[in-house]
């Protein structure tokens, strides 16, 4: 009953305005004018000759070589672009997800990525035989070739895949983007033991010279004058959930690099509180640790203990061992 009544709902809101309707008649008739009932007839016309139901019209296209030969090289150009255009726009997405680079590097791997989608399809052909044909700019002038083909099959491959990666480009860093990080569900998928040991406070870790070092607790508003640092490729970790309430945030390559740029007094960082003290920098007193002032949101990390599955009857023993007498301690 409650599904009629919004379907009934949304039937009457959509009549109360008449321009939409109107657009949708529109494409509805110009969808079916000039791609439906094309389609249709040519469906049709493929089926049914003048006696009927007849497959003679497949039987006299396949028939011929020049259709065979056309087909063939079709499909080698649409597999070999596929491999080729999923390469490249892997690249593309690794280095922008993973790979720390400047603003103007990373500016340019967008617009690259991007060029071949708005320009006009017909762009890159006229750019490759300008560049490349037997007349082109690199190739005769500079390289001094007069007779570089470009119009066979490795050209269109070259063209094609320049047109076609930047799709698989934005469908992988999306993809790369959302890739769970967890250790835990890496190791599960392969097969290990995963011994939850522990739950231990996250912290903010700040250099000793920082103008909020000094204070005895910290403030949200306080957050908001500093920039957090956290593992490249960790947006979708728990610690990237907490940059919206700093000013702004790095994403480094590693451990040394996120440290040593809290150390330079220019972001914090947050980790398992009663773990990182034990670091040397914490203990030369180049870190200072203050409590996370976010009370509507969990500030815990759990530890784990992971366990290759293939494991000799003395290291499993060691193994017990170890989770009986250390795992209360951490």
């Amino acid at each position: 009953m409650a599904k009629s009544q919004s379907a009934m709902l949304d039937r009457k809101k959509l009549m109360a305005d008449p321009i939409m309707v109107l657009t949708i008649v529109v494409l509805i008739t110009f969808l079916t004018l000039f791609i439906l009932y094309p389609l249709a007839i040519l469906l049709v016309d493929s089926f049914y000759g003048g006696n009927g139901f007849t497959l003679a019209t497949f039987q006299r296209i396949m028939a011929m070589p020049n259709f065979i030969t056309a087909i063939t090289n079709t499909l080698k150009v649409g597999f070999l672009v596929g491999i080729l255009s999923t390469i490249v726009g892997l690249l593309f997405a690794y280095v922008e997800v993973y790979v720390r680079v400047g603003k103007a590097v990373g500016g340019l791997f967008k617009v690259v990525s991007m060029l071949p989608v708005v320009s006009p399809p017909f762009v890159l052909s006229l750019s490759m035989i300008m560049l490349f044909g037997k007349a082109g700019l690199i190739t005769r002038f500079l390289l001094g070739i007069y007779d570089n083909n470009v119009y066979g099959f490795w050209g269109i491959v070259i063209v094609q895949t320049l047109t076609f990666f930047p799709v698989c480009y934005m469908m992988l860093k999306g993809l790369l983007k959302n890739i769970d990080p967890s250790l835990e569900e890496a190791a599960r998928d392969m097969g290990c033991e995963v011994t939850p040991l522990s739950v231990v406070a996250r912290r903010i870790f700040l250099g000793a010279g920082h103008p909020l070092a000094a204070k005895d607790a910290l403030t949200p508003e306080d957050l908001k004058t500093i920039c957090i640092a956290y593992y490249s490729g960790s947006l979708s970790h728990l610690t990237g959930h907490y940059s919206p309430h700093f000013a702004g945030e790095y994403r480094l390559a590693n451990r040394e690099d996120v440290l040593d740029l809290v150390v330079r007094n220019e972001a914090a960082v947050i980790l398992p509180g009663s773990l990182f003290r034990h670091d040397e920098r914490v203990r030369k007193g180049e870190l200072v640790e203050k409590a996370i002032p976010l009370p509507g949101m969990e500030h815990t990390a759990p530890i784990t203990a992971i366990r290759l599955p293939e494991l000799s009857f003395a290291e499993r023993l060691f193994w017990d061992y170890l989770i009986e007498n250390f795992a209360g301690s951490l």
